[in-house]
Parts: structure tokens; sequence; C-alpha cells
């Protein structure tokens, strides 16, 4: 977006503060420059050459959380997200803002190989006593960062190549499994994949995926989210499979602006409820009460549906659904401070329902509710809907085997 469409864009906001009740910043600090229009109208100022990108202006515009809570309130219809992604490229291209700290985080999350060799370091650093040194640290992006790293899954190989149906019929669909999702949702994965093999479906998980870029266009560097967005196009449409699946829904919506996906992209949720299930599969009961949390980036919510398949399980949706959990991408390491409040704001809410689990489709979430969770000292369980529903399958079958074509 150039400057000139980024003022257009902005300028169709009439600054009538339909919004404000909706964002969660301005909600939490009552500061006009930390809301939707009065970010609009920092964006203006930078774009025209009224204000310079001074580290107030900076801070206002990095604790958005691009929840995008705003857009469905405003009457005008401003694409809030756009206009709040082209201005941190603006703030990245500007003289003296160059971040390479921030580049080198963002390198460290997106990257799978890499992120997956740190993570293989955790119970090292766990026994080694570095954990427990990092949440004592001063920084408190570093006690966030020991916070976070104590409710990762013990690391794993992401899979990659095909894994047959259990029955014929299906035909074969491809997983996008992304980048932290490959470690921090590695429990989806498998059994995301366990589910659609007994649906019938071959599953191929493609090894030359790459992260979905969101991650980066959300931070300042559009460009290298489009270089993403190319292979990963390069590599989903060299087949024609049944469906392209996602697990994520931050990912999902990322890759839905990628045109060469968008006929076949679904979420495991919305695909899982197109399907036709045999009439063979069934599911043990649980009684068992779940909230369900939506996540900002969820484009449809099919979970509820699903979930009610399961006998005796009691699911309901988490109040204030439409408030952020605070886990939005890398904003628990960049703004941990709002991050931690507004967690804790949700934590209240769940506490109040009595839930047992919490099923939730965003990783940034899971890790978030993990996180707030565990230094809440609550025993609730946070899980994707697919692993609810996989771990109470009721197969009977010695079928029930998940291998891994490499």
């Amino acid at each position: 977006m150039t400057p000139e469409q980024l003022l257009k864009e902005a300028d169709r906001c009439v600054k009538c503060g339909l919004c404000l009740p909706h964002c969660p910043t301005y909600r939490k600090l009552a500061n006009e420059a930390d809301s939707p229009r009065g970010r609009i109208a920092l964006i203006q100022a930078l774009a025209s050459g009224e204000l310079s990108p001074t580290p107030t202006l900076r801070l206002h515009l990095a604790r958005c959380l691009n929840c995008r809570a705003c857009e469905t309130a405003c009457p005008s219809g401003v694409a809030y997200g756009e206009l709040i992604d082209a201005a941190h490229a603006m703030l990245q291209q500007s003289a003296g803002v160059k971040r390479p700290l921030r580049r080198a985080l963002l390198n460290l999350l997106s990257e799978r190989k890499l992120f997956g060799q740190i993570t293989r370091l955790l119970p090292l650093l766990s026994r080694t006593g570095v954990l427990r040194l990092m949440k004592k640290a001063p920084s408190k992006p570093l006690r966030q960062l020991a916070d976070l790293a104590s409710v990762m899954p013990v690391y794993q190989p992401p899979p990659s190549g095909l894994t047959p149906a259990t029955t014929a019929g299906g035909g074969s669909v491809q997983l996008f499994i992304g980048c932290i999702s490959s470690q921090a949702d590695r429990p989806v994965i498998d059994a995301a994949i366990r589910l659609l093999i007994h649906l019938g479906f071959a599953v191929n998980v493609p090894k030359q995926q790459v992260c979905c870029g969101a991650l980066h266009r959300h931070n300042g560097f559009p460009q290298e989210a489009d270089r993403l967005g190319k292979q990963n196009s390069r590599v989903f449409v060299s087949s024609k499979p049944t469906a392209l699946i996602t697990l994520a829904d931050a990912c999902h919506k990322e890759l839905l602006e990628q045109t060469q996906s968008t006929p076949r992209l679904q979420t495991i949720s919305a695909f899982l409820l197109d399907t036709p299930w045999p009439e063979t599969l069934h599911f043990t009961p649980l009684k068992a009460r779940v909230a369900v949390h939506r996540p900002c980036s969820a484009s449809e919510d099919s979970s509820m549906t699903l979930l009610q398949r399961i006998p005796g399980l009691i699911p309901f949706l988490l109040p204030e659904n439409a408030i952020c959990c605070g886990g939005a991408g890398s904003y628990p390491l960049t703004q941990p401070a709002l991050a931690q409040s507004l967690g804790e704001d949700k934590i209240s809410l769940l506490k109040e329902t009595k839930a047992d689990i919490l099923v939730t489709s965003s990783t940034g979430c899971t890790l978030q509710f993990r996180t707030q969770i565990k230094r809440a000292g609550l025993d609730i369980e946070v899980l994707h809907p697919v692993e609810l529903l996989t771990r109470q399958l009721d197969l009977n079958s010695k079928s029930d085997r998940l291998i891994f074509s490499l």
C-alpha cells in the first residue's frame, strides 16, 4: 500500500467512535491514541509528513493487537487491518528504524527447523535452571518468554509426507502445519491426521511448506510475507487434493489472501463439518463442561457443532469472546504487560464458568491461555477442538494407529 493509497483508505474513517468499545487497548488504557480512530489519525499524520516516527508514535501503533474487532463495528467499512500493517511497513522503511532484534525474533519464530532446534533445548534449559532464572529476570519480555517456553509440548520432529487412509473413498487432503504451530501445536497435528485418515482421507504434509507470513506482515515486513506466500503457493498448487486444510486460524486468514490457494482452502473445523461421517465412527461419552473460545482471527466457528458429537459434553461459548485474549502473534513478547493484563481478564471469566476444558483453534491463543492458567494455578486443560474429538474416538479397532510415511 502506497502512502497515497493509505491516506485514501484512512480518509474513509469519519471518526465516529463506534469502534471504541470494541478495542481491547482502548478499554484498558482509555487513551484516544490507543484507539482505532486515534491510531488512524496518527497514521494519516505520519503518511502526510505532519508527524515523524517518534518513539511515542511507534508505541501507540505497536500496542495495536491487530484483532480487527473495530472493523466489524465500523459503519464505513474501513480496512483498519490493512492500514495498521501498512503503517508498520512505513515505520520499517523510515531512516533509523531498522529494529534488527525484531527481524531476528521473527526469523527465529518463522524458520521451522531453527524453531524446532530451540524447542528441543527446552528440557535442558529447564533441568539446568535457566528457565527458572529467566522467570526472575528484570526484563518482562524475557520473563514472558520463559513462561511461554514452560507450556510448550515436548519436541517431536514435524511430520511430512503421506499418511494413507484407514478406509477408502475420501480422496486426499494437504495439511498446512506452519512454523510455530509445527511445534506448539504438535499434538493437534497428530490428532488431525488421525481423525482424517479414519474419515477415509489420505493426508499429505508437504515438506517444502513454510511459514504463512502473518508474523512478518503484521510486523512491517510485507515483502517477506509475500515471498513466503509465493513459496507456499508453489508447494500447494503442485497437486490437486480434495482440500488444503489449516489448523491455526491466524495461518488460515493469511493464506486466504493468497488467491491461488483459496478455492480449496478450509479450516479443519469447517472441513469436518462439510464432510460426511461414516456411521461406524462413534465417540465415547465425556461428562465435562467445555468453554469454546473463538479467536479474533477466526472467519467462522464450527467448534460448537462438532463438539456436540461427543455424548455428555456440555460446550458453551466463553463470555466476551469478541475481546482479544492478548495472545496475538508475537504480542506477548513485544507488549508483555498488556498481553498479561488481557489474559488475566480472560482467566477471570473462564474461572467463573467452572469449565473443565477450554478449546481454541489459535496457536497464539492456546499458548496465552495455557500460560495464564498456569500462573493462576487452575486445573483447566486447553485443547484444539480436533484434539478433543480425536481423544474421544471410539474405534475398537486395531487400525487405530498413526503411521507417517517420511
